[in-house]
């Protein structure tokens, strides 16, 4: 979209980000994410040892947690997953009571990005960037611009296969 660039300029100035590694991560951090992500949800989604076992990736270093704040509140968190030269977003949370002015995801989206190629992961899983629905998906107007949005981050898309077991 025309508008992405401004939008993500404006959210690196508007707002802080943290990145913990095995380096820096504490059960604290772990706890903050977990917290967010079930008043996120409204209710605890799943099993606590799930949430544990996720932010023992970090300590492995085979994951990432990203943190964004304005004035010193936390106002979203967004795990990513490492394998060999690959990331993929693993658990995303943002606060509900957050008056949001200037959007979340767009900049925190690129400061990952940018992070996740500093540490020279050369492949991230953006997730769905279908040009159009197909017999498996309907995609709503606004999931289409969504799609558009983020085949804007890479210069190659790959595809993905879906295997359906009946």
């Amino acid at each position: 979209r025309h508008s992405s660039k401004s939008i993500i300029n404006k959210g690196l100035k508007t707002y802080e980000f943290r990145v913990y590694d095995k380096e820096n991560f504490s059960k604290e951090i772990g706890n903050r994410h977990a917290k967010l992500h079930h008043k996120t949800a409204g209710r605890i989604t799943r099993p606590i040892a799930t949430f544990d076992k996720m932010y023992s990736w970090v300590e492995e270093d085979c994951g990432l947690m990203f943190e964004q704040l304005f004035n010193n509140q936390v106002v979203q968190m967004i795990f990513i997953a490492l394998g060999k030269g690959v990331a993929v977003g693993a658990s995303a949370a943002d606060d509900p009571d957050f008056n949001v002015e200037v959007p979340l995801t767009h900049s925190m989206n690129y400061f990952i990005y940018q992070e996740t190629k500093r540490r020279g992961i050369r492949y991230f899983d953006v997730g769905d960037t279908s040009f159009r629905s197909n017999i498996h998906k309907f995609y709503t107007e606004k999931e289409l611009k969504i799609n558009y949005f983020k085949r804007g981050f890479g210069s190659r898309s790959y595809p993905v296969k879906r295997w359906l077991w009946f």
